[in-house]
């Protein structure tokens, strides 16, 4: 009778304490009744609740977003081709001096002078990048094609659109074998074309 009675109130106490824990618990999550998980970014800085995060700010498209989406297409579809002899471009190098196995890298920059928004092929056959050494060519992208072959952009006046282009060192060949022969350390330049446009010649130094 004695170990009967001691284990009926050990029951009772830990059914009491169980009852206390659980109150407390319900107290607290009523005292934060909006604490929703936090999405956290790569760079461990904090993210959108997942909570209240809209379809738009997660990246989901919404109806909006397509009806906007559908009217630009609209837009670039109504538009006509760049007239020649109104489509300017410019190349400029990252650096002066590259050291040996360090890829020269170009920006091309595509500008229009028409009063009009028009149209322009940025595509990879179509804007090119020529190396020189001299008069002899050294390379040229339109053998080492890279991207997308066709890109229309809409080019709107005096605002330009850029290309990055990168040579790989090498001489070029129809069908762009690998492995190239290296060009060697010495004085090169780079320029543009684009159909009858062609930019302006930047000189750089490998070596």
């Amino acid at each position: 009778m004695a170990l009967l009675a001691s284990l009926s109130v050990l029951a009772g106490l830990t059914w009491a304490a169980a009852l206390g824990i659980g109150t407390l618990l319900h107290a607290d999550r009523a005292a934060r009744p909006d604490q929703s998980p936090v999405l956290t970014s790569r760079d461990g800085s904090a993210g959108l609740s997942a909570r209240r995060s809209s379809p738009a700010q997660l990246g989901v498209p919404d109806a909006t977003g397509a009806s906007r989406a559908a009217s630009a297409l609209r837009a670039s579809a109504s538009l006509r081709s760049c007239p020649a002899g109104h489509v300017v471009l410019s190349v400029s190098a990252s650096a002066l001096t590259y050291p040996v196995r360090q890829l020269p890298e170009f920006d091309v920059d595509v500008v229009s002078t028409a009063s009009y928004a028009c149209l322009f092929d940025v595509g990879s056959q179509h804007v090119v990048l020529q190396i020189a050494a001299g008069s002899a060519q050294i390379w040229t992208s339109a053998e080492c094609a890279e991207g997308q072959a066709v890109q229309l952009a809409t080019l709107h006046r005096g605002v330009p659109t850029v290309v990055p282009m990168t040579w790989d060192d090498q001489y070029s060949a129809t069908g762009c074998p690998m492995p190239g022969r290296a060009a060697p350390a010495g004085v090169y330049t780079a320029t543009a074309l684009a159909g009858s446009a062609a930019s302006n010649s930047v000189t750089f130094r490998i070596g």
